[in-house]
């Protein structure tokens, strides 16, 4: 008598979790850090100008005549941003959307969206925080030679710093900020998980308060974000960065927001492309913008 037989495929041996996992997504600071604004789609660059003014009044002579009276100047610098463009498609067939659909997975579409719109994003925030060299883009990070900030170097690194050297050398980079005069506010603070987890230590041992509690007195915030660490800037060590965050310091062109450009069927396959356009960080006023390198262990 002939046995009944079928065939059973390793996939119907395993106990699959009808829950979908996904990796944990670091959060990106590139976009929450400055204001965007419009300009024209089709501009391939932005530009502005940045008048100085020259010249100092004195004390009228004696005689009363104004022959010698002082004449102010003006010079106007033009600068220029060009814009960089980036794209990112997903694709998926019609029997991968059914077998999707078949085994109760709701969420297909919503995680193929998702990983294009992560993508998109770290492009973005690369471009803010490190430029792009073919589109000559320099981002906040990229050295003093080419985006002409202020510099602050330490001495030591903050490990091998006390307290009150620690709060020195970041009360010192406020003030090369605060006493250029151009403005009332305080500066933001940016500093790694690492650097902040150094100044959250005891003053000394007769206080209480933190580094960072006395330090907070100089800014107007502190930031913990991961773009400074030195794995993503390219540095030998973590670095902390403080600027001021009014609109006319910086800001974001942006000539084409995040877009689904098209979404198009084909022999039973869909895809569905993104497009941006914008010029990274414009810096109106480099000075009011404070690199601190070399912080933390190589």
């Amino acid at each position: 008598m002939p046995y009944n037989m079928s065939l059973i495929s390793k996939r119907d041996l395993i106990a699959l979790d009808t829950h979908i996992y996904q990796q944990a997504k670091i959060q990106l600071a590139g976009r929450s850090l400055f204001k965007s604004f419009p300009v024209p789609r089709t501009a391939s660059s932005y530009g502005y100008d940045v008048i100085k003014t020259t010249g100092k009044a004195r004390r009228a002579s004696e005689t009363g005549r104004n022959t010698d009276t002082p004449v102010g100047d003006e010079t106007r610098v033009r600068q220029y941003m060009p814009m960089t463009e980036w794209e990112y498609g997903i694709e998926y067939t019609d029997i991968e959307l059914e077998e999707a659909n078949a085994a109760g997975d709701t969420q297909f579409l919503t995680r193929r969206g998702n990983q294009a719109m992560r993508a998109m994003a770290e492009y973005e925030d690369k471009v803010i925080f490190n430029g792009v060299k073919d589109d000559n883009i320099n981002g906040i990070t990229s050295s003093k030679d080419k985006t002409g900030f202020q510099e602050l170097k330490p001495e030591k690194i903050l490990e091998e710093m006390s307290g009150e050297q620690m709060l020195n050398y970041f009360k010192k980079a406020s003030h090369l900020i605060t006493d250029l005069g151009y403005s009332n506010d305080k500066p933001v603070l940016l500093v790694t998980a690492g650097i902040e987890t150094l100044l959250d230590t005891f003053y000394n041992e007769y206080r209480d308060n933190s580094v960072e509690d006395y330090v907070k007195k100089y800014f107007k915030e502190v930031r913990v974000i991961k773009e400074l660490e030195a794995k993503y800037t390219g540095r030998k060590q973590d670095m902390a960065l403080a600027y001021l965050d009014d609109a006319d310091t910086a800001g974001i062109p942006t000539a084409i927001p995040l877009e689904r450009v098209y979404q198009e069927h084909f022999k039973a396959r869909t895809e569905i492309k993104y497009h941006e356009k914008f010029g990274g960080v414009v810096v109106r006023y480099p000075k009011h913008f404070v690199q601190m390198p070399g912080l933390t262990k190589a």
